[in-house]
């Protein structure tokens, strides 16, 4: 009676043993060949400018064909987590495209293996896939994306830079005023600087009130044509120039 009774016993620990270890052995998912790293349309080191849209890529497989989600997140030269504004597109999951029977979803904008990244501030920017099979088995990969600001140039009005006041005609010793009104897409801060030259092409700078500011005030005492010109700059190496001229004659008396 004794050997059924230990034989039993011995048989329930050796199923409770491989049911515990068969059940608990999880393997976590590998990158793929070619995937030991995120991957990106430009060669790295990976630089872009401002504005301009790369897509990430990462790749694994998992050796208990677990079901992989994939999250990504992205921290500013702060260390502050700005995921949630520079990744601009979702990506269809892979299994969304290969259920045919199933109505095609739209990952989160930070989920799926291929995302779309774009910043609008400069500086370098720490990418870190986390890729988790759901079952306490994950791996994590990390990149650094370089954001180079982009400047855009100040624009002043092309057809007409300057505005004259009065309209002619212009008399000598007559107060005449210009201005000119640039627009900067990025918001910086604009100088102006003015110049005139006379008919013979010497400086007549001497001629303005000021050379500075967006209006400025020109008085001839000599009659003749006078070339205005004025050079915007945003302090940033971006400029515009613009001119005009001005034809000043004697008052009839």
């Amino acid at each position: 009676m004794e050997k059924p009774s230990y034989f039993r016993f011995l048989l329930f620990a050796m199923i409770t043993v491989v049911i515990f270890f068969g059940c608990s052995s999880n393997e976590p998912p590998k990158m793929e060949e070619g995937y030991d790293s995120i991957i990106s349309t430009i060669v790295p080191p990976l630089s872009v400018p401002t504005g301009q849209i790369i897509v990430l890529e990462a790749k694994a497989k998992d050796p208990d064909q677990d079901e992989l989600s994939y999250v990504w997140t992205a921290r500013d030269p702060e260390s502050k987590d700005v995921t949630s504004v520079v990744f601009v597109a979702g990506v269809p999951s892979e299994n969304a495209k290969k259920d045919e029977n199933k109505e095609k979803e739209k990952s989160a904008l930070n989920e799926g293996p291929r995302i779309n990244f774009s910043a609008t501030e400069g500086g370098t920017y720490l990418i870190t896939v986390t890729i988790d099979d759901g079952n306490d088995g994950k791996i994590t990969r990390s990149t650094f994306i370089s954001v180079a600001t982009t400047n855009r140039q100040p624009t002043l009005n092309s057809t007409d830079p300057i505005t004259i006041s009065p309209i002619s005609p212009h008399y000598t010793n007559q107060e005449i005023f210009l201005v000119a009104q640039a627009d900067d897409p990025d918001g910086d801060k604009l100088l102006y600087e003015w110049s005139a030259r006379d008919q013979a092409n010497a400086d007549a700078g001497g001629l303005l009130e000021s050379t500075e500011g967006t209006s400025v005030k020109l008085v001839a005492d000599v009659p003749g044509s006078y070339l205005i010109s004025v050079l915007v700059q945003d302090g940033h190496g971006g400029q515009d120039r613009g001119s005009s001229v001005i034809v000043v004659t004697d008052r009839e008396e």
